[in-house]
């Protein structure tokens, strides 16, 4: 099984599939940097812990670690007059690991779109959520006429629409970069030798759809973390046999045993 993310992510996926019977190969196609500028991320970590933001909002695992290195001694202050939202339980649980009390985090679309339709909800839609942590219910009703202010660090090659809808709705929202994906220009040793590609994103999709396309006949396998990643998959011609049900690692796995068996080994 050819896992394409390095660091914790990819050893967490990497430890699933070997507990799951498979054989893991960590040979990353992407890795992350720090942003270009990383003046707007510093001043809004700044701000966000002044109390200056009623929302943070969170895209993902690596924006959380984003956050983590741009603050004082690797401690996120967010006061408890701002809630926090992300866009699945993979992320919020590493937000709570950093000491984040995660509000919202949708219930069934787990994706940006997911996470904008939750908290762009009018106020007398009660939305999809994990309880909060003081025992109340999620809600995110604003006072008549206020501007919801929302600090949404986010990826140098993030798609719009999440921050581009919220502002639609009428919050004020602060979307710096908080890192760069930076893209392999070759392959890994031992990225050809598996039987199995587990496609963890968009960009691992064209990466490895770009580093492969010399081979004939290629004889593995792909599989897909979720709609989107398969459609940039198959836009760069790659055959998606299963995608996960929910951006998260146990379907990722889930995903794998069903199009392959485990070693008898295991």
């Amino acid at each position: 099984m050819l896992v394409p993310r390095g660091g914790r992510a990819g050893r967490e996926l990497a430890a699933a599939l070997e507990a799951a019977g498979f054989e893991p190969v960590v040979a990353p196609l992407i890795t992350f940097g720090p942003p270009v500028d990383s003046a707007p991320l510093l001043a809004g970590v700044v701000r966000l812990a002044e109390g200056g933001y009623d929302w943070l909002v969170l895209t993902s695992e690596r924006t959380v670690d984003a956050l983590v290195d741009a603050s004082p001694a690797g401690v996120v202050q967010v006061p408890a007059t701002t809630r926090v939202a992300a866009v699945g339980p993979s992320t919020a649980r590493r937000a709570r690991r950093a000491g984040l009390d995660v509000d919202v985090v949708p219930e069934w679309d787990r994706t940006a779109t997911g996470l904008l339709a939750a908290l762009a909800s009018p106020p007398s839609r009660r939305i999809d959520a994990v309880p909060p942590s003081n025992g109340g219910t999620a809600s995110i009703r604003q006072e008549e006429g206020r501007v919801v202010r929302a600090f949404a660090p986010r990826s140098a090659i993030a798609r719009p629409e999440l921050v581009d809808g919220l502002r639609a709705a009428g919050w004020h929202v602060d979307a710096p970069d908080a890192y760069v994906t930076e893209l392999a220009t070759a392959l890994p040793a031992g990225a050809l030798d598996v039987d199995v590609v587990v496609l963890t994103s968009s960009s691992t999709a064209e990466t490895w759809a770009t580093l492969t396309g010399h081979v004939p006949a290629p004889p593995w396998r792909v599989v897909s973390i979720g709609p989107r990643t398969t459609t940039t998959a198959r836009t760069f011609g790659l055959r998606v046999e299963t995608e996960a049900t929910t951006p998260d690692v146990p379907a990722l796995v889930a995903a794998v045993r069903r199009i392959v068996a485990p070693s008898p080994d295991s």
